[in-house]
């Protein structure tokens, strides 16, 4: 049973979630500010943590940056009512593993907790990946799974058959790319 921190100012938000989570199957311990959840973290262990962007006190960032000094393996999922393409991408470059605009569905959010968890199939290290999403054309594709509520807009799933493709075959060398480059 994967063990989730959740870690919102408002009540009626971890009440909710919380539930939710429950249902599906999950342990969930709330906290309701980022200090209540830096004091659970050094008596529980959580694989997850899904933390507000904006809270009195120490803030989702903070918190989320915090927490991941302390535990490097913990995934953390930002969560936030202001889910602007600037939030979104400071959370992304302060660590965290997903960003989620509210309100969000459930289906969003176990999604998310499930992504968190599972390897990427390319068998490549983070910043070997980056690069080749980079060389793909695909830098904006968490930004656009963030945009694109569904996540099956045209980009979304041209970037899902790239990866896909990619991860089942080895990576040619870059010799092998510019041999095979055809002239214009």
């Amino acid at each position: 049973m994967k063990r989730i921190l959740l870690v919102d100012d408002e009540a009626i938000v971890r009440d909710s979630v919380s539930e939710w989570l429950r249902d599906e199957g999950y342990f969930v311990v709330c906290a309701e500010s980022g200090e209540k959840a830096i004091e659970l973290s050094l008596t529980e262990a959580f694989e997850v943590a899904v933390i507000d962007l904006r809270m009195p006190g120490i803030d989702g960032i903070e918190t989320m940056k915090r927490l991941k000094n302390a535990y490097p393996q913990l995934k953390a999922i930002i969560i936030t009512a202001y889910g602007s393409i600037e939030n979104a991408v400071l959370a992304m470059k302060s660590g965290a593993d997903d960003f989620l605009a509210k309100p969000f569905t459930m289906d969003k959010l176990v999604r998310a907790i499930f992504e968190t968890s599972v390897p990427v199939s390319l068998p490549l290290e983070k910043s070997e990946r980056q690069c080749l999403y980079s060389k793909l054309g695909i830098v904006s594709y968490r930004l656009c799974t963030i945009n694109h509520a569904c996540g099956n807009c045209e980009f979304a799933q041209t970037v899902l058959d790239m990866t896909q493709e990619v991860s089942n075959r080895p990576l040619p060398s870059d010799l092998t790319m510019r041999e095979n480059k055809k002239p214009m």
